[in-house]
């Protein structure tokens, strides 16, 4: 794909096989007039084109210039604008990185909801992702990336491929008019200087998902993404004890935990909110009486990794902080610190400023190298992104969030473990190993909808970007709560099993948040069922059709192709999956549905699950097993023996076998059907032989 500068002096984007994709293109900067209109700076001087590399070209006039970059089934794209007048250019606007016309009308599209929050600039956890059909000249409104299919059942995805310069707003109507932009923030340009943008791309593709996927590589390859850490799992307080939580709750918590380790291999232990005396302090209250670190040992003690939770960029107005260093805070025109909201006394972090940042390296050092915390979850990051006078003027608030990555994870340990919630998604890129994707998972059926729609609409960031966090998991019911749960759970046994499956489905971090005590022995095992965990996120397959995709391709775990039918509705509904020919077996209703090809349907329960394991035929094969919810069984067969590897010992497996066993090595068999035999493998773990 690249761009053709016209003899007439317009853009044009071709694809490779030479037809219009993209016409009328051009970038723009406005300003904001006096009249409170957005005025734009027009282009001066004629456009040039030279090519600079093999499949990177530079179009420029005098005062804009357009960088390009071909891809396969894309092109990757920038803007700089030059204040080439002698005045200072002042109240920037926006940033119109690209304006054209796609070559024809959309069909639907998929997009991040604009937040209508005060800040209103980036795309959080909280912001919705929409799939919506278009009507005549209805456009929608988003951040970050809009993939859409158009009446040629093309996919257009145009998005941006870095954060770190300035949040952006992209909008696309039904006729195909797109335009994605970068907020300026009404910032001042001096003569002679020079604004850049992000890097942003548009790729035509045969499938959606197609282009998802490689979007989430564009953004971990911008964003520098070298590494990602262990997906972590582990217990967290916050979903029974909000803020009423102390070191002894803890304790009682950790003992249950400790002495369930070979059921629930978790890895952290982690203390929310509720731990310190005042935001910008970050040090113990009274209800920590044994001093955090103290806390910390005791937790490493028991063979796990402690955590924490703080908000980094929020300041109190009680804090020691507020009092003695004013100037280390967001301030308002008349040069004070500037409260968070219209009430309530809060303020926001500076990270402009370098006492504010050298400041906020020392608390994460206290917290990460002194005090031994190796997972920090960082909570209220949209605080930074507080409206008002910065330290370093003209720096953009995207800038101001990264300076404060940057300066936590300098003042962390290298094997510490950085969350961010409630924060941009783009950005934090490269600067931290999870991100929250979701809003908080609340009580009920319709608070999970909530979650699952950003979640398995979001797949694309997982091991990409960072790894993904769906949130807590939370099985209780009204029996496993007493005075001290602060959030009460009205879910029943078929919605948690969906609840299950989507967190599987996520590929990410695994963080239980019951109060571990009120458990009963089967919603251990219950739990245990998700060990070891899924790495990898499911493919939504109906992404573009369903506002929260019931369709979720998990892929291949050895010969065992995994995939979950949820349905999302009130009411019975018959759902349907593709499938080449092989043994189906339903793992949370134990059922085996006999050797299936083509579109295999099934009548699913309100809020239910199916979730399928499709393994091809053979003469010996194992086909399912209750242990783990995405068991990937390595296995061997010949004429005389089938053998494969237990996911768990003295766990249960289902074989068909066309001839009758005659012996068994590393467990047990019994009938169970025709040509159906479950096998209970023995405490050894060791690889299971049946001969026949």
């Amino acid at each position: 794909m690249k761009l053709i500068l016209t003899p007439d002096h317009n853009f044009v984007l071709i694809a490779n096989d030479g037809r219009q994709l993209m016409t009328g293109i051009h970038c723009q900067v406005t300003a904001f007039s006096r009249t409170y209109t957005h005025d734009p700076i027009p282009a001066e001087g004629f456009w040039t084109a030279r090519q600079t590399a093999e499949s990177t070209w530079v179009y420029g006039c005098d005062n804009y210039q357009i960088e390009t970059k071909s891809a396969d089934k894309g092109l990757f794209l920038r803007a700089r604008f030059t204040n080439t007048t002698s005045e200072e250019l002042t109240r920037l606007s926006y940033f119109q990185v690209v304006r054209g016309a796609w070559h024809t009308s959309i069909d639907r599209c998929l997009y991040n909801e604009i937040d209508e929050s005060p800040f209103r600039l980036p795309t959080t956890m909280s912001n919705p992702v929409r799939t919506v059909q278009l009507i005549p000249e209805q456009s929608v409104k988003g951040t970050d990336l809009i993939v859409a299919r158009d009446q040629a059942e093309a996919h257009g995805l145009f998005g941006f491929v870095s954060a770190e310069m300035y949040f952006n707003e992209l909008s696309l109507n039904q006729a195909g008019r797109l335009c994605a932009a970068q907020l300026l923030e009404n910032r001042s340009l001096n003569p002679g200087d020079q604004l850049s943008s992000d890097w942003f791309f548009i790729g035509c593709y045969d499938d959606a998902n197609e282009g998802l996927q490689a979007y989430g590589t564009f953004l971990g390859s911008y964003g520098k993404v070298d590494r990602l850490p262990e997906i972590p799992t582990g217990w967290c307080t916050w979903y029974y004890y909000l803020m009423n939580i102390d070191q002894d709750e803890i304790a009682l918590n950790l003992k249950v935990l400790a002495d369930q380790r070979r059921k629930l291999p978790v890895q952290y232990i982690q203390i929310d909110d509720g731990w310190y005396d005042h935001s910008g302090d970050w040090m113990e209250n009274d209800q920590f009486s044994r001093k955090m670190k103290n806390i910390a040992a005791s937790i490493k003690a028991e063979g796990y990794l402690p955590g924490i939770w703080l908000c980094p960029f929020l300041v109190s107005g009680q804090s020691r902080l507020f009092h003695e260093h004013p100037e280390y805070l967001v301030q308002n025109n008349k040069g004070e610190p500037q409260r968070i909201g219209m009430t309530g006394d809060s303020y926001a972090l500076d990270t402009t400023h370098p006492g504010a940042a050298a400041y906020l390296r020392q608390v994460i050092a206290r917290l990460s190298r002194d005090w031994g915390f190796r997972y920090i979850k960082l909570d209220y990051v949209i605080s930074v992104l507080l409206p008002g006078q910065r330290h370093q003027a003209n720096t953009s608030t995207l800038q101001a969030l990264r300076a404060g990555f940057q300066a936590i994870r300098a003042g962390a340990t290298a094997d510490t473990f950085i969350l961010a919630c409630t924060s941009p998604l783009a950005p934090a890129v490269g600067l931290v190993d999870g991100m929250r994707i979701s809003v908080d998972i609340g009580a009920d059926w319709t608070a999970l909808k909530e979650v699952c729609n950003r979640v398995l609409k979001r797949y694309y960031f997982h091991q990409n970007a960072y790894l993904n966090d769906a949130d807590c998991l939370i099985i209780r019911k009204k029996e496993n709560e007493d005075e001290r749960c602060m959030r009460l759970c009205v879910r029943n046994d078929t919605e948690i099993e969906t609840y299950m499956t989507v967190m599987a489905a996520s590929g990410g971090l695994v963080m239980l948040s019951d109060k571990m005590p009120l458990l009963t022995d089967k919603q251990i095992d219950l739990l245990a069922r998700l060990f070891p965990i899924n790495t990898r996120a499911a493919i939504p397959l109906d992404i573009l059709e369903q506002d929260c995709p019931g369709i979720l391709e998990f892929g291949l775990y050895g010969s065992m192709r995994i995939v979950a039918l949820i349905n999302w509705s009130d009411k019975e509904k018959q759902m349907s999956i593709a499938i080449d020919r092989g043994h189906v077996y339903d793992f949370w209703r134990g059922t085996y549905h006999g050797v299936q090809a083509g579109q295999f349907s099934e009548w699913v329960e309100p809020h239910a699950v199916r979730l399928l394991f499709i393994t091809p035929e053979a003469s010996a094969v194992v086909i399912g097993t209750d242990c783990c919810l995405c068991p990937e069984i390595k296995q061997s067969c010949d004429q005389s023996r089938l053998s494969f590897n237990p996911i768990k010992p003295g766990s249960s497996y289902l074989v068909y076998a066309i001839q009758q066993p005659q012996r068994i090595s590393g467990g047990s068999f019994e009938r169970a059907g025709d040509h159906i035999y479950k096998i209970t493998t023995d405490q050894s773990g060791s690889t299971c032989h049946m001969a026949f």
